[in-house]
C-alpha cells in the first residue's frame, strides 16, 4: 500500500442500504430512443485544456453512453429512493438474489463515485459507535479544511459559520452530547 495513499473510507451494511444517491447536478444527460442513457461531461476550462482543446480540435465535451441495465439504473436514482429500494426494485426487474443485485448496484455506484457522476447521501452512524469516532475525525478534518479557505477568502463569513455550525452539531451528535438550547 502506498504511504500517501487516502484510506478508503468503509461504511456499515446498515447505513448502506439507507444511503441515497443523488446524480451530479452538473452532469447533463440525454436518453436516446432505445432507452440508453448518455452522460454529458463537459471538459474543465483551465488553460491547459483550452489551449489542448483549440491545438487537437477536441470536443468541449466527453459523452459516456450507460448500458441497457446502467441505463435503467440511472433513470431509477431520483434522490429519494435509498439502496434498500433500489437493490429491491433491482432485483425484481433483472430476476436476481436480493444479494446479488446489492454488489451489482454497490459496484456500479462505486464506478459512478468515483467519476463523480453521482454521490451517496449517507446516513451518520450511531453516536459512540467505532464507525461514528471514525466519523467524528473526518469531520474534523473537513473543519480544518473548511477553515483554511475561509482564511484564503474563498468562502465568506457567512458560509464558512453555517459550514462549521453544520459540522460541529454532527460532530456533538456523534459524540452522544444532547443539543443545549
Amino acid at each position: 500500500m502506498w504511504p500517501f495513499k487516502k484510506k478508503e473510507k468503509t461504511v456499515s451494511r446498515e447505513r448502506f442500504l439507507n444511503a441515497i444517491p443523488i446524480r451530479n447536478p452538473i452532469i447533463k444527460w440525454e436518453t436516446s430512443d432505445d432507452n440508453t442513457v448518455t452522460l454529458i461531461i463537459s471538459r474543465s476550462p483551465d488553460a491547459v485544456s483550452t489551449f489542448v482543446q483549440k491545438m487537437f480540435t477536441l470536443p468541449g465535451e466527453k459523452k459516456v453512453k450507460l448500458d441497457e441495465i446502467g441505463s435503467k439504473v440511472w433513470l431509477k436514482v431520483d434522490g429519494k429512493s435509498n439502496m434498500q429500494d433500489l437493490i429491491k426494485w433491482f432485483s425484481e426487474e433483472f430476476r436476481v438474489a436480493q444479494r446479488e443485485a446489492e454488489v451489482s448496484l454497490s459496484l456500479f455506484f462505486k464506478e459512478l463515485s468515483k467519476r463523480g457522476f453521482l454521490t451517496l447521501l449517507v446516513p451518520l452512524p450511531s453516536p459512540g459507535t467505532p464507525e461514528a469516532i471514525e466519523e467524528i475525525e473526518e469531520l474534523k478534518s473537513q473543519l480544518k479544511a473548511v477553515e483554511k479557505e475561509f482564511k484564503k477568502g474563498k468562502i465568506n463569513e457567512e458560509q464558512f459559520n453555517q459550514i462549521k455550525k453544520t459540522l460541529e452539531e454532527k460532530i456533538e451528535y456523534l459524540k452522544g452530547i444532547p443539543e443545549q438550547k
